[in-house]
C-alpha cells in the first residue's frame, strides 16, 4: 500500500511541475517589450568617415540649441517607438 501511495504522490508531483511550463507565454520574446530591435540599413566599411562623438543626456536636452533639441527628441521618440 505504501508503494502505491509513493508512486501516486510522485506522479502528482511530476504533473504539478510540468503544468507550470504551460503557464508561460507562448513563443519566444525577442525583447522585453516584445518589439523588434533596430536593424542596420546600410554599412560601408571602406568609408573614411571621421566624427566627434558628443554625448548629451536626454535630461539635458534643454541646454541644446533648438535644432539639436528637436533632433534629440525625434531620436528619443524613434527609439521609444521601435
Amino acid at each position: 500500500m505504501k508503494k502505491i501511495l509513493v508512486i501516486c504522490l510522485t506522479l502528482i508531483m511530476v504533473a504539478s511541475m510540468t503544468v507550470v511550463v504551460f503557464a508561460a507565454p507562448s513563443g519566444f520574446l525577442s525583447s522585453p517589450s516584445g518589439k523588434p530591435g533596430p536593424t542596420i540599413e546600410s554599412f560601408d566599411p571602406d568609408d573614411d568617415c571621421t566624427a566627434d562623438l558628443i554625448i548629451t543626456p536626454y535630461s539635458d536636452r534643454n541646454t541644446l540649441p533648438s535644432e539639436l533639441k528637436t533632433l534629440i527628441e525625434k531620436a528619443y521618440n524613434d527609439i521609444l517607438n521601435i
